[in-house]
């Protein structure tokens, strides 16, 4: 059975005994589901293994506990790789690519979290990150009291100056405490290049949000 939906179905057990069945599974991504899973619903079961989990050889799996400790000690909280999956699967520009190939990039997303009142991007900043938006709200505005758009949930934006290394048109600022998953350049033109469509969706979007500037 494929990997993907063998994560997908363990992300949707309820029985905290059978995340411990598969918790040293031999695919890496059905293990870190079900150790997110376990810490989530059961945290004194996941408890018993934590130790074990940390000193893991998989750095995959190893880092993943350490995160969830940091976690659960008040620090960020955490995306499992089949949550950043879904998220993107959910953003126009990623849906016609396959959720084993997202599974592949995901570890490459870093997860941003941006207080309310915070800039992401200055106007005539420079910047080189797709941000999409997983909680939360920003405002694109001029830097001062003009609002040019608000984005949420699983809107994205900074895809102009990832595509093309010029300074930023606006100012993008969190109305409210957001969560963001960020996409770097080099690993953006990868997917770009193996996957055209995703660059049609895009060109589609910025051509959207150009005719509704001009509307405005």
């Amino acid at each position: 059975m494929p990997s993907w939906i063998r994560a997908n179905a363990v992300y949707n057990l309820t029985d905290s005994t059978d995340f411990v069945t598969v918790l040293f599974d031999h695919d890496e991504l059905v293990r870190e589901t079900a150790i997110g899973k376990l810490f989530q619903t059961a945290p004194d079961t996941y408890a018993q293994y934590a130790a074990s989990l940390k000193q893991d050889t998989n750095i995959r799996i190893s880092h993943t506990a350490r995160n969830l400790e940091r976690w659960s000690k008040g620090g960020q909280s955490v995306l499992l790789t089949i949550e950043k999956v879904m998220v993107l699967k959910s953003v126009d520009i990623f849906a016609s690519i396959s959720e084993d190939v997202l599974a592949s990039l995901a570890p490459y997303l870093n997860e941003v979290d941006v207080p309310q009142g915070e800039n992401v991007y200055e106007k005539d900043g420079m910047g080189d990150t797709l941000y999409i938006i997983v909680e939360g709200e920003v405002r694109v505005h001029d830097g001062k009291d003009n609002t040019l758009v608000v984005l949420g949930e699983r809107d994205f934006f900074g895809e102009l100056t990832t595509l093309d290394p010029q300074p930023h048109a606006a100012t993008t600022t969190a109305d409210e405490n957001t969560r963001l998953l960020g996409l770097d350049r080099d690993t953006l033109y990868e997917l770009m290049s193996d996957y055209p469509e995703m660059l049609k969706s895009i060109v589609r979007i910025l051509c959207e949000r150009l005719r509704a500037k001009r509307s405005d």
